[in-house]
Protein backbone atom coordinates (compact mmCIF):
# COMPACT_ATOMS: atom_id res chain seq x y z
CA UNK A 1 0.00 0.00 0.00
CA UNK A 2 2.51 2.63 0.52
CA UNK A 3 4.16 1.78 -2.37
CA UNK A 4 0.90 2.33 -4.43
CA UNK A 5 0.61 5.63 -2.66
CA UNK A 6 4.13 6.99 -3.74
CA UNK A 7 3.96 6.38 -7.54
CA UNK A 8 0.94 8.17 -7.06
CA UNK A 9 2.23 10.85 -5.56
CA UNK A 10 5.50 11.01 -7.73
CA UNK A 11 2.94 10.66 -10.95
CA UNK A 12 1.14 14.33 -10.21
CA UNK A 13 4.15 15.90 -8.89
CA UNK A 14 5.17 17.57 -12.62
CA UNK A 15 4.38 17.42 -16.46
CA UNK A 16 7.94 17.23 -18.24
CA UNK A 17 7.88 17.82 -21.96
CA UNK A 18 10.77 15.77 -23.44
CA UNK A 19 13.61 16.87 -25.84
CA UNK A 20 9.65 22.23 -36.36
CA UNK A 21 8.49 26.38 -38.34
CA UNK A 22 8.06 28.04 -34.57
CA UNK A 23 4.14 28.19 -33.65
CA UNK A 24 5.53 30.16 -30.80
CA UNK A 25 8.59 32.76 -30.51
CA UNK A 26 11.19 31.80 -28.16
CA UNK A 27 13.45 33.91 -27.03
CA UNK A 28 15.78 32.25 -25.18
CA UNK A 29 16.89 29.11 -27.13
CA UNK A 30 18.61 27.03 -25.04
CA UNK A 31 19.83 23.70 -25.37
CA UNK A 32 18.08 22.14 -22.91
CA UNK A 33 16.81 18.74 -22.85
CA UNK A 34 12.78 19.33 -21.63
CA UNK A 35 11.02 21.23 -19.91
CA UNK A 36 8.55 21.32 -16.61
CA UNK A 37 5.35 22.58 -14.92
CA UNK A 38 4.91 21.96 -10.98
CA UNK A 39 1.81 20.26 -10.40
CA UNK A 40 -0.27 20.13 -7.02
CA UNK A 41 -3.44 18.91 -5.92
CA UNK A 42 -6.07 21.39 -4.42
CA UNK A 43 -7.43 19.68 -1.22
CA UNK A 44 -10.34 21.80 -1.68
CA UNK A 45 -11.70 21.16 -5.03
CA UNK A 46 -9.18 18.15 -5.49
CA UNK A 47 -8.79 20.25 -9.07
CA UNK A 48 -4.86 19.86 -10.50
CA UNK A 49 -3.09 23.07 -10.80
CA UNK A 50 -0.18 24.50 -12.24
CA UNK A 51 1.96 27.70 -12.18
CA UNK A 52 3.35 29.48 -15.36
CA UNK A 53 4.71 33.41 -15.69
CA UNK A 54 3.14 35.17 -18.64
CA UNK A 55 3.08 38.99 -19.47
CA UNK A 56 5.45 41.78 -19.43
CA UNK A 57 6.32 42.35 -16.76
CA UNK A 58 6.16 38.50 -16.15
CA UNK A 59 3.29 37.70 -13.32
CA UNK A 60 2.83 33.78 -12.08
CA UNK A 61 -0.68 32.66 -13.37
CA UNK A 62 -1.84 29.98 -11.77
CA UNK A 63 -3.81 27.25 -14.07
CA UNK A 64 -6.48 24.33 -13.92
CA UNK A 65 -4.56 21.30 -15.48
CA UNK A 66 -6.59 20.31 -18.42
CA UNK A 67 -4.85 17.37 -20.38
CA UNK A 68 -7.28 17.50 -23.40
CA UNK A 69 -7.77 21.46 -23.49
CA UNK A 70 -7.40 22.72 -27.31
CA UNK A 71 -5.16 25.98 -25.91
CA UNK A 72 -4.15 27.93 -23.20
CA UNK A 73 -7.12 30.60 -21.84
CA UNK A 74 -6.46 33.27 -19.18
CA UNK A 75 -8.99 35.31 -17.63
CA UNK A 76 -8.28 39.04 -19.50
CA UNK A 77 -11.24 40.59 -17.68
CA UNK A 78 -9.89 41.82 -14.18
CA UNK A 79 -6.16 42.87 -14.05
CA UNK A 80 -4.45 41.61 -17.20
CA UNK A 81 -1.24 44.22 -17.53
CA UNK A 82 1.16 43.95 -20.44
CA UNK A 83 2.97 45.67 -22.43
CA UNK A 84 3.62 42.82 -25.19
CA UNK A 85 0.08 41.66 -26.30
CA UNK A 86 -0.83 41.03 -30.14
CA UNK A 87 -4.18 40.38 -31.14
CA UNK A 88 -4.47 37.78 -33.49
CA UNK A 89 -5.86 39.53 -36.59
CA UNK A 90 -9.19 38.05 -38.75
CA UNK A 91 -7.65 35.73 -41.37
CA UNK A 92 -3.86 35.41 -40.07
CA UNK A 93 -1.52 32.47 -40.18
CA UNK A 94 -2.53 32.42 -36.16
CA UNK A 95 -6.40 31.97 -36.70
CA UNK A 96 -5.90 29.31 -39.09
CA UNK A 97 -3.54 27.31 -37.13
CA UNK A 98 -5.71 27.92 -34.10
CA UNK A 99 -8.59 26.84 -36.49
CA UNK A 100 -11.08 29.68 -35.67
CA UNK A 101 -13.95 30.31 -37.46
CA UNK A 102 -15.62 33.43 -36.58
CA UNK A 103 -13.92 36.92 -36.04
CA UNK A 104 -14.88 40.14 -33.68
CA UNK A 105 -14.86 43.00 -36.18
CA UNK A 106 -16.18 45.47 -33.31
CA UNK A 107 -15.72 45.11 -29.55
CA UNK A 108 -18.05 46.96 -27.59
CA UNK A 109 -16.72 46.44 -24.27
CA UNK A 110 -14.38 48.58 -23.88
CA UNK A 111 -14.73 51.07 -26.60
CA UNK A 112 -12.38 53.66 -25.81
CA UNK A 113 -9.30 51.65 -26.14
CA UNK A 114 -8.53 48.20 -27.25
CA UNK A 115 -7.37 45.76 -24.48
CA UNK A 116 -6.43 41.71 -24.39
CA UNK A 117 -10.13 41.65 -23.15
CA UNK A 118 -11.74 43.10 -25.76
CA UNK A 119 -10.16 44.02 -29.59
CA UNK A 120 -11.44 44.96 -32.74
CA UNK A 121 -10.44 42.69 -35.93
CA UNK A 122 -9.50 39.82 -34.06
CA UNK A 123 -10.20 35.92 -34.28
CA UNK A 124 -12.34 34.23 -31.57
CA UNK A 125 -12.58 30.95 -29.84
CA UNK A 126 -14.07 29.33 -26.92
CA UNK A 127 -12.54 28.61 -23.96
CA UNK A 128 -14.16 26.02 -21.60
CA UNK A 129 -14.42 25.55 -18.01
CA UNK A 130 -15.01 21.67 -17.87
CA UNK A 131 -15.35 21.22 -14.17
CA UNK A 132 -19.09 23.03 -14.88
CA UNK A 133 -19.09 22.78 -18.26
CA UNK A 134 -19.19 25.95 -19.65
CA UNK A 135 -17.90 27.92 -22.55
CA UNK A 136 -17.75 31.39 -23.43
CA UNK A 137 -16.68 33.18 -26.81
CA UNK A 138 -12.37 34.47 -26.15
CA UNK A 139 -10.46 36.34 -28.27
CA UNK A 140 -7.26 34.67 -29.45
CA UNK A 141 -3.87 36.81 -28.91
CA UNK A 142 -0.42 36.43 -28.08
CA UNK A 143 2.45 37.54 -25.23
CA UNK A 144 5.03 36.54 -23.30
CA UNK A 145 5.68 33.26 -21.07
CA UNK A 146 8.04 31.85 -19.00
CA UNK A 147 8.70 28.29 -17.75
CA UNK A 148 11.17 26.11 -16.23
CA UNK A 149 13.37 24.26 -17.63
CA UNK A 150 14.51 20.82 -16.96
CA UNK A 151 18.29 21.84 -16.87
CA UNK A 152 18.52 22.94 -13.20
CA UNK A 153 15.14 24.23 -12.98
CA UNK A 154 15.92 27.90 -14.69
CA UNK A 155 13.49 29.81 -16.23
CA UNK A 156 13.11 29.77 -20.49
CA UNK A 157 10.86 32.75 -21.91
CA UNK A 158 8.71 32.86 -25.46
CA UNK A 159 8.52 35.85 -26.97
CA UNK A 160 5.08 35.27 -28.06
CA UNK A 161 2.86 32.75 -26.93
CA UNK A 162 -0.51 31.91 -28.82
CA UNK A 163 -3.27 31.84 -26.11
CA UNK A 164 -7.15 32.90 -25.53
CA UNK A 165 -8.51 35.65 -23.45
CA UNK A 166 -11.43 34.48 -21.20
CA UNK A 167 -13.70 35.82 -19.13
CA UNK A 168 -14.43 36.28 -15.76
CA UNK A 169 -17.17 33.97 -15.67
CA UNK A 170 -15.26 31.11 -16.85
CA UNK A 171 -13.56 30.93 -13.75
CA UNK A 172 -16.71 29.44 -11.32
CA UNK A 173 -16.23 26.68 -8.73
CA UNK A 174 -12.45 26.48 -10.09
CA UNK A 175 -9.72 25.70 -7.29
CA UNK A 176 -8.61 29.20 -5.43
CA UNK A 177 -6.21 31.67 -7.23
CA UNK A 178 -6.99 30.11 -10.48
CA UNK A 179 -7.18 32.65 -13.53
CA UNK A 180 -7.03 30.04 -16.28
CA UNK A 181 -6.66 26.54 -17.97
CA UNK A 182 -3.35 24.83 -19.40
CA UNK A 183 -4.90 23.32 -22.31
CA UNK A 184 -2.50 20.48 -23.11
CA UNK A 185 -4.78 18.38 -25.78
CA UNK A 186 -3.71 17.37 -29.16
CA UNK A 187 -4.20 20.46 -31.31
CA UNK A 188 -1.73 22.91 -32.78
CA UNK A 189 -1.94 25.51 -30.60
CA UNK A 190 -1.82 23.36 -27.14
CA UNK A 191 0.79 24.24 -24.13
CA UNK A 192 2.77 21.07 -25.53
CA UNK A 193 2.83 21.56 -29.25
CA UNK A 194 4.02 25.26 -29.14
CA UNK A 195 6.57 24.40 -26.53
CA UNK A 196 8.11 21.48 -28.72
CA UNK A 197 8.06 24.03 -31.28
CA UNK A 198 9.35 26.84 -29.90
CA UNK A 199 12.28 24.72 -27.69
CA UNK A 200 12.65 21.99 -30.60
CA UNK A 201 11.48 19.12 -28.47
CA UNK A 202 10.06 15.70 -29.26
CA UNK A 203 6.30 15.97 -29.15
CA UNK A 204 5.75 14.06 -26.11
CA UNK A 205 5.13 14.76 -22.21
CA UNK A 206 4.89 12.49 -18.98
CA UNK A 207 3.68 12.95 -15.84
Amino acid sequence: MASSTFINVFLICCLFFISSSSIAQSTTRSTTKGLILRVSKDPSTLQYTTEIKQRTPLVTVKLIVDLGGRYLWVNCDEGYTTSTYRAARCKSAQCSLAKSMDCMTVCYSHPAIATPACSNITCTLWPENTYVGITQMGTLGSDALSILSAAGGAPVSISQFLFVCGSTSLLGKLASGVTGSAGLGRTQVSMPTQLSSAFKLEKKFGM
